[in-house]
């Protein structure tokens, strides 16, 4: 079933990278969101969430869905990315202390 999982989570990458379609890349993990009850899983689609808002420049919501997600379900890589892209949302909102922070 993981294996499923991560082949339909690389799908929804090419929606924002190759159709460069944030609005549709976000409903369609959010509709994916929907169905996980495996904090890791909704971890790494909250942080997918938070990469197409920050695509559309909604740094507010990126951050909002960022620090919604519980830290200890972000493992290896995934936590890297996790503070990576709450720092990244902290800077666009002129937010440097706590950017600064992490």
């Amino acid at each position: 079933w993981q294996m499923r999982f991560m082949k339909k989570v690389r799908g929804l990458e090419k929606i924002l990278t190759d159709q460069a379609n944030p609005d549709r890349f976000i409903e369609e993990n959010e509709k994916l969101l929907q169905r996980l009850k495996s904090g890791y899983n909704r971890a790494m689609i909250k942080i997918n969430l938070s990469a197409g808002y920050s695509e559309k420049e909604d740094f507010a919501a990126a951050k909002n869905v960022l620090l919604s997600i519980s830290v200890k379900h972000v493992q290896g890589a995934n936590r890297v990315i996790y503070y990576l892209n709450l720092a990244l949302t902290h800077f666009r909102l002129d937010e440097n202390e706590e950017a600064l922070k992490i």
